[in-house]
């Protein structure tokens, strides 16, 4: 399998091709961000970094048998301006376009996975209409211990049967060593660095677990549970406060978001953010905090891009190998 990613990353679709047990031979990668070249680099060194998706060539590479990428969603997603191909970065899709059908005069057999967010649907249409493909919307709670809805238009198979699925429940990822020594007290629950005295104020302890109030008119959510509660607070990337029970809330760039359990409120430790997205441990260790936290919300939830590629046929002969 050759590969040409582009919007690569930190390179999850290389490790999503690995844990799918695809066999690959070349791994080209387009991406512009230093830090997640650096994790990239880091966990697949032969892996081959090449310019901006603008600058990008197919006659220039090698024959292609898989295209992939998530091309910038700040123009769709609803946290946004709401600019969609207006806004530059949205944009850029249509050089994956482009790139595409260049890679399909050298063969026209190439397999190929967008992902984007949820976005209106004459938006959506654009893309539909431009790759020849209707999407499948696929939620990484199906695979995983986070909601993270996103749509994926594919020529690989049918990504209908991706749809469903119970996933990982939170509490599995959550790591109860975090010291909490320094954390501040406040109506009988610990609150980790970070979180404000007005988001304080918003969380009441209970008999079964917490209250949280929300910043809107629908008043209070109860969390019963013990542990296993994401929580988002008014102002963070959600914009209003939310409580999740047994999933994480989406991850973004930001990773705001806290977690719930044994009366400690605090946010997501680094390692905890990089097992929501299905990575293994310590796979952005590369560069600084800030920039992990950065690259892990920017990325594709590994899990659910395995279980597309264990769709390629490459992926069905390795299996029919390994059980031989």
């Amino acid at each position: 399998m050759r590969v040409l990613s582009l919007f690569d990353g930190i390179a999850t679709g290389r490790l999503a091709l690995e844990m799918a047990g695809v066999p690959v031979d070349l791994y080209i990668a387009s991406e512009i961000d230093k830090d997640a070249k650096a994790v990239a680099r880091a966990n697949w060194p032969d892996m081959i970094h090449i310019g901006p998706v603008e600058s990008v060539t197919a006659p220039d590479l090698p024959k292609i048998d898989l295209v992939i990428g998530g091309s910038p969603c700040q123009g769709f997603s609803r946290a946004g301006a709401g600019l969609n191909f207006d806004d530059p970065r949205s944009r850029l899709f249509f050089d994956y376009v482009r790139v595409l059908n260049e890679v399909r005069e050298k063969n026209p057999d190439v397999k190929f996975l967008l992902e984007n967010v949820i976005m209106k649907r004459e938006w959506e249409n654009v893309i539909t209409e431009k790759l020849g493909v209707q999407p499948v919307h696929i939620n990484s709670r199906a695979h995983s211990a986070q909601n993270r809805p996103r749509a994926y238009w594919s020529n690989i198979a049918d990504l209908s049967s991706l749809s469903s699925g119970g996933g990982q429940p939170l509490n599995t990822i959550i790591d109860r060593s975090v010291d909490v020594s320094g954390f501040t007290e406040a109506g009988g629950l610990l609150f980790g660095p970070g979180i404000s005295e007005g988001s304080m104020r918003l969380v009441q302890k209970t008999a079964g677990g917490i209250v949280v109030k929300q910043a809107t008119a629908r008043g209070y959510i109860e969390a019963v549970d013990g542990d296993g509660v994401s929580l988002a607070f008014p102002g963070s990337a959600t914009r209003r406060g939310r409580v999740i029970h047994q999933k994480s809330h989406t991850i973004t760039c930001a990773c705001d978001i806290c977690v719930f359990y044994d009366n400690v409120i605090r946010h997501f430790t680094v390692e905890e953010l990089e097992k929501l997205q299905g990575l293994p441990a310590n796979y952005t260790a590369a560069v600084p905090e800030p920039a992990r936290k950065r690259a892990i919300g920017n990325g594709w939830t590994a899990s659910v891009i395995a279980e597309i590629f264990k769709l390629l046929p490459q992926a069905e002969t390795v299996a029919k190998t390994d059980v031989a």
